[in-house]
């Protein structure tokens, strides 16, 4: 699994991986926008500090004001957020990891679903192009358990309300009382010291 920081690593990613026809350099008009270093610069100014690129895919959505026209985005799952950058216009979507449930690839339709809490312009009906399908479905399925993890881990943060040090003084109170037996106190001591070092 990469972990990608720069513009430079994001373009090369994508050359690495995008179709066979493509990589002989016989580039339909629209590639063109797929290769040009700026928009990946774009997308690593949003990037926070500790913050990294695990998987990144291009897609349309289809918007209906006069006539249906197509709109494309570049999608970005990193450690933390969903970035969707639209390419065509100015706009981004932005979301938490926390808000996403789950990422699917539809073949027969060659669509990408994304499940979240509420409904994001960037994220409905977003139409993948079928020589990345098997691609993008691959990188998805390599990605999201680390993804479930970090989600995990950070719910699991949560439930320990003062420093570790302070939670295991707590936990040894109760075990002390015989509210929860050693083995108890041993195991939740063990978890609040893994979260205190894994990050």
């Amino acid at each position: 699994m990469r972990k990608m920081r720069t513009a430079e690593e994001m373009l090369a990613y994508y050359c690495e991986n995008r179709g066979p026809k493509e990589k002989r350099g016989l580039f339909e008009p629209v590639y063109a926008l797929h290769d040009d270093l700026e928009n990946y610069k774009e997308i690593e100014a949003w990037l926070e500090l500790d913050e990294y690129a695990l998987v990144l895919f291009w897609g349309y959505i289809y918007i209906y004001i006069a006539a249906p026209h197509e709109t494309q985005w570049i999608y970005i799952l990193t450690n933390k957020r969903l970035i969707a950058k639209c390419m065509n216009k100015h706009g981004c979507q932005v979301i938490d990891n926390r808000k996403l449930k789950n990422i699917m690839v539809v073949p027969k339709r060659n669509e990408i679903f994304f499940d979240t809490d509420n409904w994001y312009r960037g994220l409905s009906d977003v139409i993948i192009d079928p020589k990345d399908r098997e691609f993008i479905k691959h990188e998805l399925e390599e990605v999201l358990p680390y993804i479930r993890q970090i989600q995990e881990r950070e719910a699991q943060k949560k439930k320990f309300s003062g420093s570790p040090a302070e939670e295991i003084r707590r936990f040894k109170e109760l075990c002390d009382d015989g509210i929860i037996t050693e083995k108890e106190f041993e195991d939740r001591k063990q978890e609040l010291l893994r979260f205190k070092y894994i990050d």
